[in-house]
């Protein structure tokens, strides 16, 4: 299987004083057929409301197992099993899952600005600016949507909106004109850098989560908030934050958790 993949852009540029040019480009790609995985052994949505996580019957439940004896040599020879073992489609297994899937989607778009000082005196200089979105559809959420589901568009995982770079190099002009053996160590001398600046890429969803319902987003959000071990509970109430230095005190630990740390 072989991803099908379009690429175009389009520019204008325009020369400016000191020698130097401007270009304003858009480039975009979109890509078809990339490879894609399908759980095939999950639980449907019904079930999961039937026999959820706060039901009884519980799909953790449990229960004794047809396959005993029949399997050796694995985990489901055991006299009894989990209620969800014997809900999946395929129960004899513990997952099937099928891979390279050409239904994935890629979807890429930039804006991208670049001037440049050519060579003159001996400076040269170059900024760039990227603004650009990077869609894909390369995966599932959830396990219960079905094989002619299309896959989820999330952002990519590689995925940077704002991306500036600014490199240069300058020939020092000292001792240009020194002869000799001290002209050997003293002349030619260049000084270089680049620097560059861009937004993080996306975080991974937590795995495992069961949504309460309460939004887990913590208000006025900052790096304080975002890297710490803090817990948002059913009543609303945050505990074993430390926000500005400051620690929240939270209720006790027998609390139901909703939401560990970000």
């Amino acid at each position: 299987m072989i991803p099908r993949v379009h690429q175009f852009s389009v520019s204008v540029q325009r020369e400016l004083k000191w020698r130097s040019v401007l270009e304003v480009s858009y480039v975009g790609s979109r890509s078809q057929e990339l490879a894609v995985s399908q759980n095939l052994d999950a639980v449907n949505w019904a079930q999961l409301q039937q026999y959820g996580a706060n039901a009884s019957p519980n799909l953790t439940d449990a229960v004794p197992n047809p396959f005993s004896g029949l399997i050796p040599g694995t985990n489901l020879n055991t006299a009894t099993t989990t209620r969800q073992q014997l809900l999946l489609p395929y129960p004899q297994f513990t997952g099937l899952t099928e891979s390279n899937l050409p239904v994935g989607q890629s979807w890429y778009n930039s804006l991208q600005v670049r001037w440049e000082k050519r060579l003159t005196h001996g400076l040269n200089m170059l900024v760039s600016y990227t603004r650009e979105k990077w869609l894909s559809a390369t995966s599932y959420l959830n396990a219960q949507e079905g094989i002619t589901a299309t896959p989820d568009r999330t952002l990519n995982a590689t995925d940077t909106p704002n991306r500036i770079v600014i490199s240069g190099n300058w020939a020092i002009p000292l001792f240009t004109r020194t002869k000799g053996i001290v002209g050997v160590f003293l002349h030619g001398w260049q000084a270089n850098g680049i620097f560059v600046r861009e937004n993080g890429f996306p975080l991974a969803a937590p795995a495992g989560y069961w949504s309460s319902g309460i939004n887990p987003a913590f208000p006025g959000g900052n790096d304080s908030k975002f890297f710490n071990t803090c817990t948002l509970l059913t009543s609303g109430v945050m505990e074993n934050c430390t926000f500005n230095g400051q620690t929240l005190p939270g209720p006790s630990s027998s609390s139901i958790r909703t939401r560990s740390g970000r």
